[in-house]
């Protein structure tokens, strides 16, 4: 699905620029919080709470190198680890330990079966194909986790079909100053350059959207009170292979549930800021089979 230039080395090396919500803010991460303390004080085989007691350490793998996840309130003695195929990713974004990060592709985790308690994914999901690459990721997420295992993943999802913007509209918001920085530019852009979830998007279109503006965007840009570094993020766009795909939450967990049906949704949770419902939390639980629990 991908040609021309790989940017993903390129978005590492700027990835301290970028913010929310393509970053998990604090709303994203106290979403996250509120799942875990069940989880921290739960039995991982028969979902009993036990709240008369301390949380127990956690084994948490995070798909991704999200920084903010790492740093989260883990309970003492939890092992939290990240995976990714790229490790220049992990070397400039991972804040912890090289032997906490693995290498590889999500589509098979060098883990062995129930290896770990909770698995986090910050956007990470619209960097695989869908349906075939979605479905791998669920089935290697459904057999890593724990019986009763958690997974949450934040997702990237375009607006109802009634609710799309063009290219045109986004540009005409920029220039009146009704797009805040250039992390929501680029979230739109996506939305409204996908013309198919499975196509994805391709990054190198969004770049060349920005470049064919008839004005001078970072004259616009400054006129916002938007960092002068704020094209730095943009930047690995230009010429990327690389493509998201973004469907809708419901195609996303349905793609799940087929794949991987001990991966059950609890529910979806919508945090509260601007472009939110963009950023919904799925919320999954890995059951027990019956003769498992034998």
């Amino acid at each position: 699905m991908s040609s021309g230039r790989d940017h993903w080395p390129e978005l590492a090396a700027v990835y301290r620029d970028v913010g929310p919500p393509l970053r998990p803010c604090d709303d994203d991460l106290a979403i996250i919080r509120r799942l875990l303390l069940p989880a921290a004080k739960g039995s991982p085989t028969n979902h009993v709470r036990m709240d008369n007691i301390s949380p127990r350490p956690l084994r948490v793998l995070i798909m991704g190198a999200t920084e903010e996840y790492s740093r989260l309130p883990w309970p003492a003695g939890s092992r939290v680890m990240a995976v990714d195929h790229n490790p220049d990713a992990l070397r400039s974004m991972w804040p912890g330990p090289p032997e906490t990060t693995i290498v590889c592709d999500w589509r098979q985790i060098d883990l062995p079966d129930a290896a770990v308690d909770v698995v986090l994914c910050d956007g990470g999901l619209g960097l695989v194909d869908a349906p075939r690459g979605l479905s791998a990721v669920a089935r290697e997420v459904s057999r890593i986790l724990v019986q009763g295992g958690l997974f949450a993943a934040r997702l990237f999802v375009p607006p109802p079909v009634g609710k799309r913007e063009s290219v045109d509209t986004i540009r005409a918001a920029f220039l009146d100053g009704s797009i805040a920085d250039v992390n929501r530019l680029k979230m739109r852009l996506w939305f409204a350059l996908q013309e198919d979830p499975y196509e994805g998007v391709a990054l190198s279109k969004v770049w060349d959207a920005v470049a064919s503006w008839d004005v001078d965007a970072d004259r616009a840009a400054r006129s916002l009170g938007w960092p002068g570094r704020w094209r730095r993020t943009l930047e690995p766009y230009r010429g990327s292979g690389a493509r998201y795909c973004l469907p809708p939450t419901d195609e996303v967990t349905s793609i799940i549930s087929a794949a991987a049906p001990l991966l059950t949704l609890e529910r979806t949770i919508e945090p509260p800021y601007e472009m939110g419902t963009q950023c919904p939390t799925v919320v999954m639980r890995r059951i027990v089979r019956r003769d498992e629990a034998e």
